[in-house]
């Protein structure tokens, strides 16, 4: 059985990074657990069938109904999850979540523990063969379901090899002592490696939410440099239409004014007056024709002209 990660649908990156990672932590969890439902359908049924014979019936009923009941509750769970995982705004909401699974699995893995330790007493050799498998495969395909949660594959293998170990290291046969030192080290090196994959997976989500943040980021000022050009441009035009507009009648008060100091029957005293006018008047055409060249330059459309000048002039 082999650990995938499926892809992540991304929130809002509005929301803290340490809640986006540990809500997708808890959903890949939950992702992986029905991996974990099929496999603890499959060898819960093989050991009952190949057990059935040689057991006592009482004791595989009970356990049938706590094995298969946990994990009726954990498909339950797993499709309410689907449901609210996007409102979950805390971790503190999200916490309970991973307990509760948490809860089951270590469960399931005590049911499976009860098995592994009567393996050592039992009757038949088959009988002994069989129940080692299928405690073996489940153990291994706890490691591989769970990876992306240490303390999944914890609760899961430790509860169920430990008590093999145990039993086989108090048996006074030699190879049942044998089989616990093996056994013992094949719990640590588990351990080990669910704990070095659950490492890197959790890196991988916190590098995704980093990128993907960053992307946004990033699209987002992209966003605003284009508002901003935008701005820039109507700014212009609107610079550039009401300096038209302005220079036209400006053009007919300085052309009448003119017109007035030329005329013959104007009072002398008024000269200074109406002067004063055509010169604010054309003073007023300059500035207008500073916005105009303002505008062209943020326009890109102000160029250099090279013309011979009188420096006395």
């Amino acid at each position: 059985m082999q650990s995938r990660v499926a892809p992540i649908s991304l929130p809002s990156s509005a929301e803290p990074l340490e809640l986006r990672v540990e809500r997708e932590r808890v959903d890949l969890l939950y992702r992986q657990n029905k991996q974990g439902l099929v496999a603890l359908i499959i060898y819960g049924s093989s050991y009952l069938f190949f057990s059935w014979p040689h057991r006592d019936h009482t004791y595989l009923v009970v356990w049938a109904l706590l094995l298969y009941g946990s994990g009726l509750v954990r498909v339950a769970l797993t499709v309410r999850w689907n449901k609210v995982r996007n409102e979950l705004d805390t971790i503190e909401r999200v916490r309970p979540w991973l307990r509760t699974i948490h809860a089951l699995l270590l469960l399931s893995g005590c049911l499976w523990g009860s098995i592994s330790f009567l393996i050592p007493t039992a009757t038949t050799v088959s009988q002994q063969i069989v129940s080692a498998v299928v405690v073996i495969m489940m153990a291994a395909g706890a490691v591989a379901c769970y990876s992306a949660s240490l303390g999944a594959v914890v609760r899961v293998l430790v509860p169920a090899m430990l008590p093999w170990a145990v039993a086989s290291l108090l048996s006074p046969v030699p190879t049942f002592n044998f089989i616990g030192v093996m056994l013992l080290l094949y719990i640590v090196l588990a351990i080990k490696t669910a704990r070095t994959s659950g490492q890197f997976v959790m890196n991988s989500l916190r590098l995704g939410f980093e990128n993907t943040r960053l992307a946004e980021n990033l699209r987002e000022e992209e966003r605003e440099s284009r508002e901003h050009e935008a701005a820039n441009k109507a700014k212009s035009t609107l610079l550039a239409n009401v300096s038209h507009e302005i220079r036209t009648p400006l053009a007919a008060i300085n052309g009448f004014t003119e017109m007035v100091l030329q005329n013959p029957v104007l009072p002398q005293a008024l000269h200074g007056d109406v002067r004063m006018i055509l010169r604010n008047g054309k003073y007023l055409v300059s500035l207008v024709s500073d916005l105009l060249d303002l505008s062209k330059a943020e326009n890109g459309q102000l160029y250099i002209q090279k013309d011979s000048i009188s420096i006395a002039d």
